[in-house]
């Protein structure tokens, strides 16, 4: 699905406003269909989820810029690949076959495959915060690694505000791509002049608060020390490291990027008084698979989420359907307290809609639904995502608000469920 235009008559609420929203249709004590809304485009309230439908050419690829100046580039290695293949190396040594690099700039020997990034000789912090939307629109990168401001030292460029300005490239990052995780480093050490070495030890103190209360506001951000593992031995010249230098660099990243790129969300066959049919295989600790042809209510658990406020997002993508069930549906649980009470919002192929309910002590509430327009293929992967605030539910479809719901659920896990359906499940958030 591509971006839609603010249509006539139509209202884009700020998160301020969705707050007096939640508070006020909470006080109705009944559903609110907004159909109405659907192309709406609405930024979940914790910054971490994406507002653009997430499709892949390559569906297991994780695509990771390198993002930066010359050092990012590979200047100063033996054959100008820099860290990228020492760190490449690194990922296929320990089993992961993955990550796909990417960006507008291409370096290094032709023997290396991964030569892509956005490693830009000589550029500021300001210099790559003017073209970044480009990029991110163009590469969609999962993972950026970014290591910026040795220019802005050597170029004595307003050094007052250089770190605000790396604060302000991490918002506009987040603000475009929420869901892409940011590595953001402090910058390696340099031998040309020791009072820009003392400049690029003030511009590095200044990262860890700066990246901190980011992180405790939700966005994707994490810090990685380059400068007390990178010494100016390690250098080819006065600025550049050299082919140790970039594995020491390699190593940092590798560190950093292992857990993300090897996550496991410990997923539970079962829960408590529910039956499972069907059957469920994970081919990867970001992904999982469901197959329940001819028998109804397939499911699996995330667990451990038993929080009355939370956001979940899932990208789901039907395989095929069955012929047992009229409504053969695949999608989320947002809510499973028990058997006999939870809430799902799913995509039906067969009637082309996208549908939420709950059950409370046994007894279904109504089905709500919002027919798709015709060039939505569920053959392709859709975010399904679910704001919960006590028993308020907002109900979102590839980041477009599509329901809003009462539901007199507390608190509960979070899972999949399929009926009569085989479907693929990847990239679950829990905020």
């Amino acid at each position: 699905m591509g971006k839609q235009k603010k249509l006539p008559g139509q209202r884009i609420y700020s998160s301020a406003r969705r707050k007096v929203l939640f508070s006020f249709v909470s006080m109705l004590g009944f559903s609110l269909p907004l159909t109405d809304f659907w192309w709406v485009p609405v930024r979940f309230v914790t910054r971490i989820f994406s507002t653009r439908l997430r499709m892949k050419s390559e569906n297991a690829a994780v695509h990771v810029m390198p993002l930066g100046d010359s050092i990012t580039y590979g200047t100063g290695s033996s054959y100008n690949n820099g860290y990228r293949v020492p760190l490449w190396y690194l990922l296929v040594d320990a089993g992961i076959l993955i990550v796909r690099f990417v960006g507008s700039q291409t370096s290094g020997e032709h023997f290396f495959p991964e030569r892509a990034n956005e490693g830009h000789p000589g550029w500021r912090i300001d210099q790559i915060a003017n073209d970044i939307a480009l990029w991110l629109i163009q590469y969609r990168p999962d993972i950026l690694l970014l290591h910026i401001g040795t220019n802005d030292i050597g170029q004595a460029y307003e050094l007052e505000d250089a770190a605000v300005r790396l604060g302000q490239l991490i918002d506009q990052i987040n603000a475009l791509f929420p869901m892409t995780t940011l590595l953001v480093a402090q910058i390696i050490p340099r031998a040309d002049d020791p009072f820009k070495n003392q400049q690029t030890q003030v511009y590095n103190m200044a990262l860890p608060d700066l990246v901190q209360e980011r992180a405790l506001q939700g966005l994707p951000v994490q810090l990685v020390d380059m400068y007390d593992v990178v010494s100016i031995h390690n250098l080819a010249d006065e600025l550049h490291p050299n082919d140790t230098g970039y594995r020491k660099m390699a190593q940092v990243w590798y560190n950093a990027l292992l857990p993300l790129l090897t996550q496991t969300y410990g997923w539970k066959a079962s829960a408590t008084g529910t039956a499972v049919s069907g059957t469920w295989n994970t081919p990867d600790g970001n992904s999982i698979c469901s197959r329940s042809l001819g028998v109804p209510w397939n499911q699996v658990f995330h667990g451990d989420v038993n929080a009355s406020d939370y956001s979940v997002q899932v990208d789901a993508q039907l395989v095929r359907m069955g012929t047992s069930s009229a409504f053969p549906k695949y999608g989320l649980y947002a809510c499973y307290k028990d058997y006999k009470n939870f809430v799902v919002a799913c995509l039906d192929q067969k009637n082309h809609v996208f549908v939420t309910n709950a059950c409370i002590e046994g007894n279904w509430l109504h089905w709500q639904e919002t027919i798709l327009p015709d060039n939505v293929d569920m053959f392709q992967y859709h975010t399904l995502g679910v704001e919960k605030q006590g028993d308020f539910f907002i109900f979102f479809l590839d980041g477009l608000l599509q329901h809003m719901r009462v539901c007199p659920i507390a608190n509960g896990q979070i899972g999949l469920i399929t009926d009569d359906t085989e479907a693929n499940f990847r990239n679950m958030m829990v905020q």
